[in-house]
């Protein structure tokens, strides 16, 4: 229950239906319980306490096992999750493809931008026509281009709440089930079994873990030689949340791992990929106020490390 925990002076108010989970991690299902609580006073009886009455304070716990209807309400809230995220990676794709085309025409834009300065100072000496068309062409480019920014969908506002890592991480591989058992690979799921709540916008969140999860499975689709084997780890680490995932992919060679945030820059296929996932899922770390890193050091595949801080500042 975290910092909500009636401790102290609020402990004899009690608490009422709060829901408390647990995930054993593996092949075991997360159980799901309902507690009440109330807390109550009773005089110690024990030796140590005859010549001087002391009153103990006790809580009265009830725990009602709610596991079975939390994974009915897991179920509906999962289809309408799948139409959800379908429609999210739809308008992702959108955007990818417009700001890639914003990228590849500002090249150019750029090359007549630098013509035209050229013309301008070299004044009477320039030629007036092809003054005139340099000027014209760099008008109607930006003209273009800014029309291509104002198509580019915007991130939907999303009001940062307190989130559950390991159950996110949960639906995240519930999304990916279908692939996982296609390809064969085996998942090696170790949540720490208590984590505390994350105050973070759950759509972008998930989103971003299912795209190290997607690329983690890209990598093992390009290396069939070896086991397919993916690693999720949760822990507490002070005042943050750790997710590590690792996979037995070919991993990113040394010299090409200070680029891999890099907008654009991709070393799958060009015709299916632009290369903005990891640099999405730069921004919503950088949203998050937390740190990813890719272990330099590991050579079994890629072994990527997500911290995330507990509370955070919300700017926005």
């Amino acid at each position: 229950m975290g910092e909500t925990f009636p401790w102290g002076a609020n402990a004899e108010h009690g608490f009422r239906d709060r829901e408390v989970s647990f995930d054993p991690g593996g092949k075991g299902q997360p159980r799901w319980f309902s507690c009440s609580g109330v807390w109550f006073r009773e005089q110690d009886s024990s030796a140590a306490t005859f010549f001087k009455p002391v009153r103990q304070t006790y809580l009265l716990l009830m725990a009602n096992e709610i596991t079975a209807l939390k994974r009915q309400q897991e179920a509906v809230g999962m289809n309408a999750m799948r139409a959800l995220l379908a429609e999210q990676e739809r308008v992702r794709s959108m955007r990818e493809a417009l700001q890639a085309a914003i990228f590849q025409m500002q090249g150019p834009m750029n090359l007549i931008s630098a013509a035209r300065d050229l013309l301008e100072r070299r004044g009477a000496q320039a030629d007036p026509a092809l003054r005139h068309a340099l000027n014209q062409a760099a008008a109607t480019g930006q003209t273009a281009l800014e029309r291509l920014r104002a198509l580019v969908p915007a991130v939907p506002p999303e009001a940062a709440t307190p989130v559950n890592i390991n159950q996110l991480l949960r639906e995240v591989l519930e999304l990916c089930k279908q692939r996982l058992l296609a390809g064969g690979t085996v998942v090696d799921w170790k949540p720490a079994p208590m984590l505390p709540a994350v105050t973070a916008r759950a759509s972008r969140l998930r989103g971003m873990f299912k795209q190290l999860i997607d690329n983690a499975l890209d990598a093992m689709d390009s290396n069939r030689h070896q086991p397919r084997e993916l690693r999720i780890t949760t822990a507490t680490q002070e005042q943050t949340v750790s997710v590590v995932i690792e996979d037995t992919g070919p991993g990113v060679a040394s010299d090409l791992q200070w680029r891999i945030f890099e907008p654009f820059f991709t070393t799958k296929r060009a015709a299916t990929h632009v290369g903005l996932g990891l640099a999405m899922v730069q921004e919503v770390v950088n949203e998050q106020r937390g740190m990813i890193t890719l272990d330099p050091d590991y050579d079994a595949g890629c072994r990527w490390q997500v911290l995330l801080p507990i509370k955070y500042e919300d700017d926005s």
